[in-house]
C-alpha cells in the first residue's frame, strides 16, 4: 500500500471523526424539531401517552412537551444514568410520597441524551409516571439551575413531588437544572 493511499485513509478517517464529533451533539436537536414543526407529533404524543390504558410495564417517565418517554431504571450508582433516567436511590419513589428524584444526562456521546431538552419545560407543563403499576400526574412548578454541590434538591420532603435533575448548560458539567413538579392526584 503506497503512502498516499495510507494518508488518503487517515484524512478520510479524520474527517469521518470530527463530523461525528460535531454532527452527533446536533441530532436531538434536529430530531427534536422535526418531530414538532413537521410531523406535528406533540399533541398525538401527548393524548395516546398520558392515557394509556392498560398502564404501561415498567417504570416510565412521560413528558409530552419534550416527546419523551423513557423507562425509568434503578440501580445503585450514577453509572446506572448511562442506560438512560435514572432514580436515585436514597430519594423516595412515587408511591411512597416524598420527593422522587430522576436523573439523566442532557448529553453524552456514551448512552442516551434523555434530558436533552428538559430546559424547554415551563411552569404548568405535564409529567406522568407510570410507576409499579399505577398512574402519578405532576406538573411543573419551579425550574432552577444550581450548582453541583447543592444536595437539597435530594432532601426529603413532606409534598410529593418529582424532581429532574441534569447538567447544565448543555455540553457541560458546570451547574445542574433543576425541575420540580408538585403531584396533582393523590
Amino acid at each position: 500500500m503506497s503512502i498516499s493511499r495510507v494518508n488518503n485513509l487517515l484524512i478520510t478517517a479524520i474527517v469521518a471523526i470530527n463530523v461525528f464529533v460535531i454532527a452527533l451533539p446536533l441530532y436531538p436537536a434536529l430530531s427534536f424539531w422535526w418531530a414538532t414543526h413537521v410531523q406535528h407529533r406533540q399533541p398525538h404524543f401527548a393524548s395516546s401517552k398520558m392515557n394509556q390504558n392498560p398502564v404501561p410495564a415498567g417504570e416510565r417517565l412521560i413528558i409530552p412537551k419534550l416527546l419523551l418517554d423513557e423507562q425509568v431504571y434503578e440501580g445503585p450508582d450514577v453509572i446506572t444514568a448511562n442506560k438512560g433516567i435514572w432514580r436515585y436511590p436514597q430519594a423516595s419513589m412515587p408511591d411512597k410520597g416524598g420527593n422522587t428524584v430522576l436523573i439523566g444526562h442532557r448529553f453524552t456521546y456514551l448512552g442516551p441524551a434523555v434530558f436533552y431538552h428538559l430546559d424547554l419545560l415551563s411552569p404548568g407543563d405535564p409529567i406522568t409516571i407510570f410507576w409499579n403499576g399505577r398512574k402519578y400526574s405532576y406538573v411543573v412548578s419551579q425550574i432552577k439551575v444550581i450548582k453541583p454541590s447543592d444536595t437539597s434538591i435530594f432532601w426529603p420532603t413532606n409534598d410529593s413531588r418529582l424532581t429532574l435533575y441534569t447538567c447544565t448548560p448543555i455540553w457541560s458539567t458546570k451547574n445542574r437544572l433543576v425541575v420540580i413538579a408538585e403531584r396533582t392526584n393523590q
